[in-house]
């Protein structure tokens, strides 16, 4: 199903992958688990990459943010390791310019950026949020602030949910 020649089946399968490990899959067959992931889906997500292209299809540019996601969270390999990279970069190229990531790809690129997260950026990511006024803006970077893995700044992220620098409904992202 993940080589169907249908966008919704492929987005479909990879949906349904992405919210199994977290719930069903014991820890013993993880590595299984992320081998499958691998193997169905590094292979479009290299091509797709996080970027549009000029010679994008519309199921190109709807499935992008699916299935880069699941292999950059939960894959490995080569095409995982670029793609955290590339949202790295990205996520650091936002930050100065709103325009560096398309539109529908924000979420994903922040979610993927988010989980390699060093405390400096951890800083200036939750420093431009307690000044940013655009509420979209502000979400997607609280929302980059919750991928974290990073324990010791996992732990800041509770502290900023019990602080007053952002309204309880916003910071719960975190």
């Amino acid at each position: 199903l993940a080589v169907a020649p249908s966008r919704h089946l492929r987005v479909l399968v990879a949906k349904h992958l992405a919210g199994l490990r977290e719930h069903l899959v014991p820890v013993e067959v993880d590595p299984n688990y992320r081998r499958l992931v691998t193997k169905l889906f590094a292979k479009p997500a290299g091509r797709l990459g996080l970027r549009s292209k000029p010679s994008d299809t519309d199921d190109d540019r709807l499935q992008r943010p699916v299935i880069t996601s699941l292999v950059a969270a939960e894959g490995r390999g080569p095409v995982a390791a670029s793609l955290r990279r590339e949202a790295h970069e990205l996520t650091v190229a936002w930050l100065r310019d709103g325009s560096a990531i398309d539109p529908d790809m924000v979420s994903s690129v922040l979610a993927i950026g988010g989980r390699d997260l060093d405390a400096a950026l951890w800083a200036r990511i939750h420093e431009a949020a307690k000044v940013e006024v655009d509420r979209k803006r502000r979400k997607q970077l609280l929302e980059a602030l919750g991928y974290v893995e990073a324990p010791a700044l996992v732990k800041r992220n509770f502290e900023v949910v019990l602080a007053d620098d952002f309204d309880p409904r916003e910071s719960m992202t975190l």
